[in-house]
């Protein structure tokens, strides 16, 4: 029952205007949140259900992630470190200590497409960036601590500029304002 009713919710959100307005655009935040939200709720899913194929498809929402925009470097790392720590509870509680995972054939195949799916779709980009620049994040200067790691013309910093998380204050009351008739407008929220 709750599988059917958050496919319903998945096709009325597909009727909202904002995801009307955007669907046939270059705007790839909204997909980037739809695999976020679905790889959340697989982690859900294995947590309640204990099952491995859960698992398996999440490796293929992480690489859908991954390729489709950089910043799903970002929301992948956050599910796996999500999934890791609910698989650490799994195993921490009692009814699961004893308890082996029974890995059937559909369960292996359906894990050997979803790696499949990880590299085709999430490291295809970032492998062509290596190839062609000599950098996986394309002209974005890689560094840890003082050392470049991948050299590139553009400083982190440049882009975090650009994200709505560096633009948006807290503090601004006209920030709220816009962000509240965003609400309004393009969820349909009465």
């Amino acid at each position: 029952a709750t599988r059917i009713s958050s496919m319903a919710a998945s096709s009325l959100v597909l009727t909202l205007p904002m995801t009307i307005d955007n669907v046939n655009t270059m705007h790839v935040d909204l997909p980037l949140s739809a695999f976020f939200i679905v790889g959340f709720y697989l982690i859900v899913l294995h947590n309640r259900l204990q099952q491995l194929s859960y698992l398996a498809l999440l490796i293929a929402i992480i690489g859908i992630l991954l390729g489709i925009k950089t910043s799903g470097i970002i929301y992948s790392s956050l599910l796996l470190i999500i999934g890791a720590l609910s698989i650490i509870q799994l195993k921490v509680n009692e009814r699961t200590i004893n308890s082996v995972p029974r890995l059937s054939r559909a369960v292996i195949l359906l894990g050997c497409g979803s790696g499949f799916c990880f590299l085709l779709l999430g490291c295809f980009w970032y492998f062509r960036n290596f190839i062609e620049i000599g950098n996986p994040l394309g002209y974005i200067i890689v560094k840890v601590g003082g050392l470049t790691i991948f050299p590139g013309n553009i400083e982190p910093k440049q882009v975090s500029r650009t994200t709505l998380a560096s633009l948006f204050e807290l503090t601004n009351i006209s920030h709220w304002k816009i962000l509240f008739n965003e609400i309004i407008s393009y969820l349909s929220v009465p």
